[in-house]
């Protein structure tokens, strides 16, 4: 903890920010920058993520006094109005959250910040302490609605558990956004259906669908056959699949119930 406490701050004056782009459905205010107060995940058990391999029993967080003064940083050098926090595992322990946003409200940062959590992490009263200290918005991660399937995963959630967490977002008066995954293994057409269905049920405020990529370790690396070199050129178009789950034909089939599931969600009214 202490090595990040002391990291310093990235050196945004040496980069032109005009160049570069947050996403817009991240933003209330602008100028805004990315921020990480921790590294790795704690709970690294999920079969289908690369932190499972990457940063197993080797998660680091900065302390919640630490945290601020680096939020309060970025305002004060660099004229930040917005920060979107990009770590894994964001919300880890209610005494940490807690603990920072009652210091960013006493601090009076004038920060607004969106985060990713994990379904299992949230509920109300925490959210609500959340968006009294500046956040806007929760990014919770779904990845497919299918109980028996999350558990296959070694996810620590439920279909009813997402719910709960949308529910308890809209209440704490905080834009929700759903991320979901299309084509992990042991999926098929049916489940990513259900998947949409699900996600138009919670009526969360945003949706955001990606293509399973397997990273080296994790379920399906080693079906490809690939190197590191191969992985990250697949990186390079995201609308194209590179793995066929047993419930698919192949590649152009996942691709296609790929973007069925992208207009099911985004052209229902």
């Amino acid at each position: 903890q202490a090595s990040l406490d002391n990291a310093p701050l990235p050196a945004w004056d040496l980069v032109e920010l005009s160049r570069y782009a947050l996403p817009a459905s991240r933003l209330r205010r602008r100028p805004a920058l990315p921020m990480q107060l921790s590294r790795g995940c704690s709970h690294a058990e999920c079969l289908h993520c690369p932190s499972t391999f990457a940063s197993a029993q080797r998660y680091r967080r900065t302390s919640p006094e630490a945290a601020v003064e680096k939020v309060l940083a970025h305002a004060e050098r660099f004229g930040v109005r917005e920060v979107c926090f990009v770590d894994e595992d964001f919300v880890v322990g209610r005494e940490w959250v807690l603990d920072f946003a009652g210091a960013l409200r006493t601090r009076g940062s004038p920060v607004r910040w969106s985060c990713e959590v994990r379904p299992s992490q949230v509920d109300e009263q925490l959210l609500a302490a959340m968006q009294e200290a500046g956040c806007h918005q929760v990014l919770i991660g779904m990845d497919v609605l299918d109980t028996p399937l999350l558990r296959r995963l070694e996810k620590d959630q439920t279909v009813a558990s997402c719910a709960a967490a949308a529910r308890a977002a809209r209440r704490a008066q905080l834009s929700a956004v759903g991320l979901f995954v299309v084509g992990l293994p042991w999926t098929d057409p049916a489940v990513v259906e259900a998947t949409v269905e699900h996600a138009l049920c919670h009526k969360l405020d945003g949706a955001f669908f990606v293509l399973y990529r397997p990273a080296p370790g994790t379920l399906g690396w080693e079906e490809l056959g690939w190197g590191p070199a191969d992985y990250v050129d697949s990186l390079q178009d995201p609308s194209r699949a590179c793995f066929v789950p047993a419930g698919f034909a192949d590649l152009e089939h996942v691709e296609r119930v790929f973007r069925r599931a992208l207009r099911s969600y985004h052209r229902d009214p």
